[in-house]
């Protein structure tokens, strides 16, 4: 992003036995890419999807192995993080909480997944026992991306009036789990919601 007085350079690192091994498995299928995108960058192209009046906003992959985070201010990709948190860190979660195999704790996370809400309370212990496991890894999660929403703000070059994040997009598997976007505004004081790619993407939209 540049203009007559400034120019805003984001940078990305990467190991390279990292990009070594992308390479050789896309090699194995038969493509040759041109350039490897990383997958917050990735998170920016939807910000052609999304329409409405919200001045700042930031869309949150929630995915298996890692989630990241894509601030957009005034339609100009303003920061990007990943963390190497996601579902993963949850079944393992629930595995030694609940003393199941991985495989059966994923199946509880998909079919029972939930986060206990303090204006609703869950009334079986099991649930509630769940929502303990799950919040010992979403809640470390959800701190880091907060700090990331400062990290945001304390860049100058964002004008003043660009600075409040309005609102939260998220995205990804891990992100179906009940009450997450709920839950997420419980804790950070931001609205949120899950994106609904093939839906009409205003981030004031409120979700179903």
């Amino acid at each position: 992003q540049s203009s007559k007085t400034e120019t805003v350079c984001l940078a990305a690192a990467a190991q390279k036995n990292i990009i070594e091994h992308h390479i050789h498995l896309l090699g194995k299928v038969g493509i040759q890419p041109s350039f490897i995108t990383f997958d917050t960058l990735a998170l920016y192209n939807l910000n052609q999807l999304i329409g409405g009046s919200v001045k700042t906003y930031a869309i949150i992959d929630l995915g298996y192995q890692k989630s990241s985070i894509c601030v957009i201010a005034d339609g100009k990709l303003a920061l990007t993080r990943t963390f190497y948190t996601g579902g993963r860190d949850i079944d393992e979660a629930i595995r030694n909480d609940m003393n199941l195999t991985l495989e059966q704790a994923a199946e509880v996370k998909e079919k029972h997944g939930v986060l206990e809400l303090d204006n609703q309370p869950l009334k079986s212990g099991d649930l509630q026992r769940l929502s303990t496991s799950i919040k010992s890894v979403i809640n470390p999660l959800f701190q880091e991306i907060y700090q990331s929403m400062h990290l945001f703000r304390s860049q100058d070059w964002i004008p003043e009036e660009s600075q409040r994040i309005e609102h939260v997009l998220f995205s990804g598997g891990t992100s179906l789990l009940r009450n997450l976007p709920e839950y997420f505004t419980q804790l950070i004081n931001i609205p949120a919601q899950r994106l609904h790619l093939l839906e009409d993407q205003d981030p004031e939209r409120p979700s179903r």
